[in-house]
């Protein structure tokens, strides 16, 4: 792994000395810190979570690329050559109105909370963590209807697949709009083919998205709800949905402090197997030292009902304390 890493970087620093007119911006990017985690027992000590390279650039006028590589993460897991690769997909501008992407890329199978990129998120919604590859290998048409809104038709990799040869797929529509100045949304539907050992080969999953902004002056409030369904287990239950709502509220300060807090309730299909009554929130503080986003301190605090699900007693045997930092280093930036 270390050998492809390795590989990896020095491929990057070559694209880049040799194709500098193509590629826009490459940088890496990385988040630590300090973990305190009371789970029965004191537990704390210092985690990496994240160490990617991205990359950005143009093969023409009308043909871009994005790459985001983990560089800490198998790149080979589970029989997957592109398992450390969230982004490796072109981008073709047809014209003003239609375009289409393909290779690896983001699953769209969610609202706000989903959208974010895995190293600006502090913690999950029992819903985004049900999902097991949230980017996978498709096509994606996109439509842009104005200069706020956006339908794009995707069928890709299920984000249910163990490993890239299960070969199940997954079909969805989203809408990235704005109503008012003040509201904007990422809308979708989906159905993603599933398999198990418990259930018959490429059964569906069925989502429904809602997220939506609300923007107000310095602060912001996202709300999605998602409602998932199936079409195996029937009669098991009285009914055969999942529902999930996330809550985030956000105000940032003169650009330097972002003050947070977010929450939830999922009643939601983990594994094939439903799961109910899963609570959480936190709240947290970022601070940025510099006059720009390189580089980011943070502190979070942040507790779910994991441990208690069953008797609804009020204790803090899933709480956790994070202290940490993200930064990103430019190699190149031509912006």
């Amino acid at each position: 792994m270390k050998k492809i890493t390795l590989l990896l970087i020095a491929l990057a620093f070559c694209l880049a000395g040799v194709a500098q007119n193509k590629v826009d911006r490459l940088f890496l990017e990385a988040r630590a810190g300090y973990l305190f985690e009371d789970q029965g027992t004191d537990f704390g000590g210092f985690t990496g979570d994240f160490f990617n390279l991205q990359m950005f650039g143009n093969i023409s006028d009308k043909v871009s690329y994005r790459v985001r590589q983990r560089l800490n993460k198998n790149p080979f897991a589970e029989d997957n050559i592109l398992n450390a690769t969230d982004f490796l997909y072109i981008s073709w501008q047809i014209n003003d109105r239609w375009s289409l992407d393909f290779g690896k890329q983001e699953i769209y199978i969610g609202g706000f909370e989903y959208d974010y990129a895995p190293i600006d998120v502090y913690y999950w919604s029992g819903f985004c963590n049900s999902i097991d590859q949230s980017y996978g290998i498709g096509l994606t048409a996109g439509y842009n209807l104005d200069a706020n809104n956006k339908l794009m038709f995707q069928v890709a990799n299920s984000p249910f697949i163990k490993s890239q040869n299960d070969e199940l797929l997954s079909f969805n529509l989203i809408w990235f709009g704005q109503w008012a100045d003040c509201w904007k949304t990422i809308w979708s539907v989906n159905a993603a083919q599933i398999a198990d050992s418990h259930i018959a080969d490429n059964e569906m999953m069925y989502y429904l998205a809602l997220g939506n902004r609300f923007e107000f002056g310095d602060c912001y409030l996202e709300l999605d709800y998602t409602l998932n369904a199936n079409s195996f287990d029937k009669g098991k239950r009285e009914d055969d949905f999942g529902h999930s709502v996330c809550a985030k509220f956000n105000y940032n300060l003169r650009n330097k402090l972002n003050i947070f807090a977010k929450g939830g309730y999922d009643q939601f299909y983990r594994y094939f197997t439903y799961q109910e009554d899963f609570t959480y929130m936190g709240a947290g503080v970022e601070y940025f030292p510099l006059n720009n986003k390189d580089l980011r301190l943070h502190a979070t605090c942040y507790y779910d009902n994991t441990d208690n699900r069953n008797n609804h007693e009020a204790d803090l045997s899933n709480l956790r304390i994070a202290l940490g930092a993200t930064f990103k280093l430019d190699i190149i930036n031509k912006k």
